[in-house]
């Protein structure tokens, strides 16, 4: 075979997607125009998720029944987007093709009437056939969502096993860019090695500067950034949540992988802005505003109740130095969360 000759494509064994860090359960979505029960349980939901497939754990039993009730909403707002415009079209057929409306005539108010009836379930149809493609957007778009979440129980071994990934296509990599510069046949010697005939012919094409070769830039990077959250997401898990630190008329509490602010009564409209300016969102769930844990999120936290982080991570740090009793002149100050948020302080997500 020449150079130049490159046979059909095949599987590449070769990750190339940067943020590939992946991993999801087999959805099976109900047809479309089936009815469906308004609510299935839990039990049912991971019975048809689990069918022919590995046993799901907590985190994606949540993500698997949420992706269910999503394709349901969505069933929903078909069907009853079906039935308004069945009813707009019955209405429709009673006025004859070109019928004028008789001014004067004694048909004249129930022939506005039925156009006006008419105009509004159309409307209604579209707008309910609307928010069912927007749903079921929102399940295909969480199915296929393969992003390792800091939520997951198993994030830790799944990320160790896509680091592994990586490194093996970084060194096949390596191996192919050593055979573009020194091979004779670089075609048939990289096909040996299994890359499909796509990424041969990227690798062996110049790019602006006159360059050949694999890009291994972003993939050491990506192996990189995947470490340093494998050391964090172990930081974090040796470490434990923080205790529970009281504001004012508001608590911050550490749990479920979330910083939460629980207050004592709704907070007031500019609080609201604020909270949501510094990325928490109220869960009507759990009856507190949160954001996903860190050591950002812990600070900001404390600030919106009126606490200043430095200043307790201080207070715990001297405590702590003078004796294992906390300092009894401040109720907020905890010895156990001392030196966390001093560790933490000024660090981002």
């Amino acid at each position: 075979m020449s150079n130049n000759e490159l046979p059909q494509e095949t599987q590449s064994p070769v990750a190339t997607s940067p943020h590939d860090d992946r991993v999801s359960a087999e959805e099976t979505s109900p047809a479309v125009g089936v009815d469906v029960p308004a609510e299935s349980t839990v039990a049912e939901c991971v019975s048809r998720e689990t069918s022919g497939a590995a046993i799901l754990n907590a985190y994606e039993r949540k993500r698997a029944v949420r992706i269910e009730r999503l394709r349901q909403r969505a069933d929903r707002r078909e069907a009853e987007a079906q039935v308004a415009h069945a009813r707009a079209h019955t209405i429709l057929d009673g006025i004859p093709a070109g019928q004028p409306i008789l001014v004067g005539h004694h048909s004249e108010k129930r022939h506005r009437r039925d156009l006006a009836r008419a105009d509004n379930g159309l409307r209604k149809a579209y707008e309910l056939d609307k928010q069912a493609k927007h749903l079921r957007r929102r399940a295909d778009s969480a199915e296929d969502n393969r992003a390792i979440f800091s939520d997951d129980p198993d994030a830790l071994p799944k990320l160790r096993e896509r680091v592994l990934e990586l490194e093996r296509a970084h060194a096949l990599m390596v191996k192919g860019n050593r055979i573009i510069r020194c091979s004779t046949s670089p075609v048939a010697d990289l096909r040996a090695l299994g890359f499909s005939v796509h990424e041969i012919a990227r690798a062996i094409a110049p790019d602006p500067m006159g360059n050949k070769g694999f890009s291994l830039s972003h993939s050491s990077a990506n192996i990189r950034r995947l470490r340093k959250r494998i050391a964090e997401l172990e930081a974090q898990a040796e470490r434990g949540p923080r205790p529970p630190v009281r504001g004012d008329g508001a608590q911050v509490e550490e749990d479920d992988n979330r910083v939460r602010i629980y207050f004592d009564a709704k907070p007031d409209e500019a609080m609201r802005k604020r909270l949501r300016r510094e990325g928490f969102i109220y869960s009507p769930t759990v009856g507190a505003w949160q954001r996903h844990a860190s050591a950002l999120a812990w600070d900001k936290a404390l600030r919106l109740v009126g606490l200043d982080p430095y200043s307790i991570a201080c207070q715990r740090v001297d405590g702590a130095s003078a004796g294992p009793s906390t300092d009894a002149s401040n109720p907020n100050v905890d010895a156990g969360a001392a030196s966390d948020s001093a560790d933490d302080r000024g660090t981002s997500e």
